[in-house]
């Protein structure tokens, strides 16, 4: 399998450094791209709005900060149960 430069592929958008001015920067930048790649420090209000829109349904793999569903969770995922 040939390396493949990142850039030169293009299918990847990202945020590092800090976080995107408004949703239009995100969208235009995700446009036609597979991947989306951003840093701590880009991670502000608007990714994260951005992602809320695009997924509203969290996946089994994203474990709930309450920890009611832990052991929804731990099925879905496929952890031994304690």
């Amino acid at each position: 399998m040939p390396l493949v430069h990142l850039e030169t592929e293009g299918l990847r958008a990202g945020f590092w450094g800090k976080p995107p001015a408004d949703r239009q920067t995100v969208v235009a930048a995700c446009r036609g791209k597979a991947f989306l790649n951003f840093d701590d420090d880009a991670f502000g209000p608007v990714l994260h709005r951005d992602l809320a829109e695009q997924f509203p349904t969290p996946s089994c793999y994203e474990r709930p900060d309450n920890g009611a569903d832990t052991a929804e969770w731990i099925a879905c995922v496929g952890l031994p149960s304690t």
